[in-house]
């Protein structure tokens, strides 16, 4: 599933899309979130699948920071070595507390499987330690 993600058009191979497949991810690492997808999350998915750049808004609780965390991090690990994923907040405060904490949630049940290096210092992930640069040259 991870490396249909990984393809711009999965569906040439699978004849499934993108989506597709990042809902298939989601259901086999967090099948709990599954209990809990509904429209907005569909909406989200259909936006991160068809557009190169995303601005959200939207009243607070409404599952913004989780789903596009949880899709941030599917993306990663489909092509960690390829990819760089940027999550902002308006402080620092309110990106260790929101953002960092979610993006915690999701890597500590799969970091081990994706043998990930998490420095929590500096609210990041690395493919491989110490290597901050992701592509490789």
């Amino acid at each position: 599933e991870l490396l249909m993600v990984g393809c711009k058009d999965p569906a040439d191979i699978s004849g499934h899309s993108r989506g597709h497949h990042i809902k298939n991810v989601v259901h086999m690492l967090y099948p709990e979130v599954m209990q809990s997808w509904n429209d907005w999350s569909e909406l989200a998915l259909w936006a991160w699948t068809n557009y190169d750049e995303i601005g959200v808004t939207g009243c607070a609780a409404a599952g913004k920071t989780f789903t596009f965390t949880l899709l941030s991090l599917i993306e990663y690990l489909a092509k960690p070595g390829f990819t760089r994923v940027a999550l902002t907040s308006t402080t620092v405060p309110s990106l260790r507390g929101r953002i960092w904490s979610e993006v915690m949630k999701f890597v500590r049940p799969v970091y081990p499987l994706f043998g990930l290096n998490v420095v929590d210092s500096q609210t990041k992930i690395q493919s491989q330690k110490g290597d901050d640069r992701s592509f490789p040259e």
